[in-house]
């Protein structure tokens, strides 16, 4: 079943149609690309926070120490701005909680209000993104690519089993355990995260996540599954191997130009970038 699964992926990295070079792109349609940084008081609860780890249109992250045991945690802050999104940080939360825990996945250890905000208190990974780790020291090579994808494609079947579409996987999303070579890794963000109803058998639509990684069926505005998961796990191996995006080699395509190609599947294959990659893996 294992094979099967991160076959899915290899597939689809083979028919890969989407965008990232090394430009860092924000979500689409996401209530979590709306909010501007807040920064917090100092003690939450049982949690004292300490050095800001990040911070983005959400709010901020910190590192939290719990009084009680002295245990390290992220703490995720994210202001307070209308019932709508008020409503969807609720959903994030139910979300998580239905998630629960899994060694590749940033879990919710805790969930609280403050008056100005909301608060999560996170699994603490302390390596950093993928993403910037692709920035630093180029692609990965084929066994620790193989390796990061097994992870992410667990923390995925983990997902789709709890009967949740996380619709946001791309190398922002995925942190480092730590920062040795062979760290592991650990999904998070599930902020355009959605429930698929009872079953898991319900067809979502809309267009959530982030450009470059939705596949043609959500472009069109048609209706989707897990698969689109799966579709940008492809384009995640795809630029794990090759170090640039499939269809935004040089990092400075606009958005429109992205989606056709996409849409099209016109994506670029460079011989040199995959010299180190084997032929059984280029197919």
């Amino acid at each position: 079943e294992d094979s099967r699964f991160l076959s899915a992926a290899a597939a689809a990295a083979a028919a890969c149609t989407c965008t990232f070079a090394l430009q860092r792109r924000r979500p689409s349609d996401s209530f979590f690309a709306r909010w501007n940084s807040e920064k917090p008081e100092e003690t939450y609860n049982d949690y004292v926070a300490g050095d800001q780890l990040g911070s983005g249109a959400y709010g901020v992250v910190k590192l939290a120490t719990r009084k009680s045991s002295g245990e390290q945690f992220a703490l995720k802050l994210v202001p307070r701005r209308n019932a709508e999104l008020d409503s969807a940080i609720g959903r994030e939360t139910e979300i998580l909680k239905m998630v629960g825990a899994h060694p590749n996945i940033v879990g919710l250890v805790d969930s609280f209000e403050l008056p100005h905000a909301f608060a999560f208190v996170l699994d603490l990974a302390r390596g950093g993104e993928v993403f910037d780790r692709i920035c630093e020291k180029g692609p990965y090579s084929e066994k620790d690519a193989a390796a990061i994808v097994r992870q992410v494609a667990e923390a995925l079947r983990h997902v789709h089993a709890c009967g949740v579409c996380h619709r946001d996987i791309k190398p922002e999303n995925l942190l480092l355990t730590d920062h040795s070579d062979g760290a592991n890794v650990r999904l998070c963000d599930f902020g355009c995260a959605e429930f698929l109803g009872e079953g898991g058998k319900a067809k979502l639509q809309g267009r959530w996540g982030t450009n470059g990684y939705m596949p043609p069926e959500v472009l069109r505005g048609e209706k989707y599954s897990t698969s689109v998961d799966l579709f940008a796990l492809g384009v995640l191996l795809f630029i794990l191997l090759g170090g640039y995006h499939p269809f935004d080699p040089t990092g400075d395509a606009p958005d429109m130009l992205v989606e056709q190609r996409i849409k099209t599947g016109e994506w670029n294959f460079d011989e040199s970038a995959f010299k180190h990659v084997s032929a059984e893996a280029r197919v």
